[in-house]
């Protein structure tokens, strides 16, 4: 059962939020709790015991750290305990995962590292003890952001559960992420994907430059449809039960520079990266050498968090190799440029870094930077490749209007002027979307 099916959407969620709404206020975190394990359970048994032990445990290491507070030897020894289980097994799941062994469990990356943020804020003095533990189970196990999070702090949490008490205008609002999210995930993403995995399969002897691009670009637009979908769903999904989850994706592909994508790209694990492990390396941009090890190490790190893949550590290297040239000696020249100029050169550097993101090795992801460039081949297109964007121009039309804020723009500016024609606009047009849903499920 996934978030995008017909089980959950018409059995799983609908029979929750009933069970929700009928109980007492007070049992209705125990009721997302155990929502959220049978969920994890009819999705992966086995790691539900993986997740229901590594909750358990930080959650146990959580009283020592606070009893004993910041600087105290067993406080410290509690911590670094709680991280380095957390890292762990983060890297020793992603790992198998790499080798095909076993696949990845779902939400590993979302439950430690909420878990970890959450034990460090404790040892710093920065929140307080979640004493009940279904409260701390919701918190980082709640099924609705187990995908790909956001990752969100204890103190974003804890305030919103004594409120579960969801208003007419907080469901509508969730409707509408979800619908959102689901479209993106399982029309544009998967479409678009499917269509670069039709460009991939043309043999290597017959690749074009014009081929290679499209084919890259396909996996960037499935790449961020799907992440961004999943948040949206995440946000929807915690709508419904009175819960606000943060926006974690922004749109990523109108910056006008790789730092601006690079914060609007998972932002909540953007914002983890550079609190727990920048914060606590204690780094400072002490002139150009420091600077530039800060920004890889933070980019590096991001590119990891995908997974323990080589080309993900290489994609987050060339992502802070631009960084660093937009901050060490490109701020004055691109505030300069037009927008346009600035958007080009922005969308080009990530089109390249993606290459190295989607490939299947280093090798491969060389092979395509240099066809993009026109090295290794005099043909810039042919017949299958124009085939396939003339048969498919629809939806990457829409991959393109979707990722602009084009629409989001216009939704706002209607509802500035006349509130209750976008309001029957918006109602209709996602109830729309939501039977196309259906019927691509």
């Amino acid at each position: 059962m996934d978030v995008f099916s017909l089980p959950f959407l018409f059995f799983f969620l609908p029979v929750t939020g009933l069970v929700f709404c009928l109980v007492p206020r007070r049992f209705r975190v125990f009721v997302l709790f155990v929502a959220s394990a049978f969920f994890y359970a009819m999705t992966s048994p086995v790691g539900l015991g993986i997740m229901a032990v590594s909750v358990g445990i930080d959650f146990l290491l959580a009283r020592p750290i606070f009893l004993c507070g910041k600087g105290s030897r067993w406080g410290k020894a509690a911590v670094t305990v709680g991280a380095a289980k957390n890292i762990l097994l983060f890297v020793t799941l992603s790992s198998i995962s790499q080798l095909d062994l076993m696949e990845m469990p779902l939400g590993v990356t979302v439950y430690c590292f909420t878990s970890l943020g959450y034990l460090v804020d404790l040892y710093n003095g920065e929140t307080d003890p979640i004493t009940s533990f279904y409260d701390y189970g919701l918190f980082c196990c709640f099924f609705g952001k187990l995908y790909v999070g956001p990752i969100i702090s204890a103190n974003q949490f804890r305030g919103q559960l004594g409120t579960l008490r969801p208003s007419l205008s907080l469901m509508g609002q969730g409707f509408i992420w979800l619908c959102h999210g689901l479209a993106k995930k399982v029309i544009l993403a998967d479409g678009v994907l499917a269509l670069g995995t039709q460009f991939k399969d043309i043999p290597y002897q017959e690749k074009t430059v014009f081929g290679v691009w499209l084919l890259v670009i396909c996996h960037l637009l499935a790449t961020y449809y799907t992440l961004s979908g999943f948040s949206d769903m995440a946000r929807g999904v915690g709508a419904l039960f009175g819960m606000e989850l943060p926006e974690n994706f922004h749109y990523p592909l109108q910056a006008d520079s790789v730092t601006d994508f690079f914060s609007r790209f998972n932002i909540s694990a953007n914002r983890f990266v550079r609190k727990y492990v920048y914060g606590a390396l204690s780094a400072e941009d002490n002139g150009k050498l420091s600077t530039t090890l800060n920004i890889l190490l933070i980019t590096i790190l991001m590119g990891l968090w995908y997974g323990i893949n080589i080309n993900y550590l290489a994609w987050g290297g060339v992502l802070g190799f631009f960084i660093v040239l937009e901050t060490l000696y490109g701020e004055k020249v691109l505030h300069r440029l037009p927008s346009l100029v600035r958007w080009l050169y922005t969308f080009v550097a990530v089109v390249f870094s993606f290459a190295i993101y989607s490939s299947g090795s280093i090798s491969q992801a060389l092979f395509y930077l240099k066809t993009m460039v026109g090295l290794g081949t005099s043909r810039l297109w042919d017949n299958q490749v124009l085939y396939l964007l003339t048969s498919n121009w629809l939806l990457l039309v829409l991959c393109v209007v979707f990722c602009s804020g084009f629409i989001s723009r216009q939704g706002k500016r209607l509802q500035a002027r006349w509130l209750l024609v976008s309001q029957i606009t918006s109602l209709a047009v996602n109830l729309c979307l939501f039977v196309a849903v259906l019927a691509f499920l």
